[in-house]
């Protein structure tokens, strides 16, 4: 279970860790005979908070049987300045890291 369950996030810890997004590297495609696939995602609300969804997707036997969606409000980080290709300032929110850890 722990590999099935950690072969499923690789597309979330390719993202979160900063990866050089190798083609090679990318899961193509869930096995749906027996997994849980995780997707997390931080959307930018405005200047005071963001949002966090969670989704967790059970699969068996090629059918999701179950699906669970969480959604928490953060404090946002706030701004920060970074230079585009034509080196001029952009202000943008900052992001969030995220880290994941696997138990069995």
């Amino acid at each position: 279970m722990k590999q099935i369950l950690f072969i499923a996030l690789l597309p979330v810890l390719g993202i979160a860790c900063g990866s050089n997004n190798n083609e090679e590297d990318r899961l193509k495609q869930i096995d749906k005979q027996g997994a849980v696939e995780s997707k997390i995602s931080i959307t930018h609300l405005g200047d005071t908070a963001d949002l966090l969804t969670t989704t967790h997707t059970v699969w068996k036997n090629n059918v999701a049987v179950k699906l669970s969606v969480k959604y928490d409000t953060l404090p946002s980080l706030g701004k920060t300045q970074i230079a585009d290709q034509n080196d001029t300032l952009k202000t943008i929110n900052k992001d969030y890291e995220i880290y994941i850890t696997v138990k069995e």
